[in-house]
């Protein structure tokens, strides 16, 4: 196991299962390191099958530098034949941005859930099988709440809420969503589960 105060590496925790954890704020050094660890631990599966938990609940907005680094430990598992899939769980909009992005340009996106959901990522992680055809489930995407609520914190103004031209965009489920999500208080803090 790797441990640095900012991030986490692990591959003993859960068989098949590269677990990281990344908190607060990461310069672009540190990003660097997480990569290196994350690709060794990749490097460690040996050919075996694995899927990645990631915990991003308590990191702080990565500048762009950093997400570019992020980006490499993505790509290098999207290069593996026995990558299966990820699960990212996410507390704020930002991040699942930041992810999401880096997601489709690093080319996991076809096997990836980014969810504030913590359960729905552990369901996830157990039933995606990514092969080089593509994904063996279809929840690899964006949870949509998440998805509305990213969209939406990019569209509101400095009050906090949706104009009626940001309702409208949306649509009237989206905003509704985005309504639910934002009084939901698993979306403001992460889960003690």
């Amino acid at each position: 196991m790797t441990i640095r105060p900012k991030w986490k590496v692990d591959t003993t925790s859960m068989p098949g299962v590269i677990r990281c954890v990344m908190a607060g704020v990461v310069d672009v050094d540190e990003m660097k390191d997480f990569v290196a660890a994350h690709n060794r631990a990749v490097d460690e599966m040996r050919g075996a099958d694995y899927r990645v938990w990631v915990d991003l609940r308590e990191l702080e907005t990565l500048r762009p530098e950093a997400t570019e680094v992020m980006e490499q430990a993505k790509r290098y598992s999207s290069k593996r034949p026995n990558f299966r899939g990820s699960a990212v769980l996410v507390s704020r909009a930002t991040i699942l941005l930041q992810h999401q992005r880096t997601s489709i340009s690093g080319g996991v996106i076809d096997s990836e859930l980014l969810s504030e959901d913590e359960e729905e990522c552990k369901r996830h992680l157990a039933s995606v099988n990514r092969t080089r055809s593509g994904p063996k489930t279809g929840r690899a995407r964006s949870h949509p709440r998440a998805s509305v609520r990213a969209r939406a914190d990019a569209r509101k103004g400095a009050t906090g809420s949706l104009s009626r031209t940001d309702t409208a965009e949306l649509g009237p489920a989206g905003a509704e969503a985005w309504r639910r999500s934002s009084k939901s208080a698993a979306w403001a803090k992460p889960s003690t589960t």
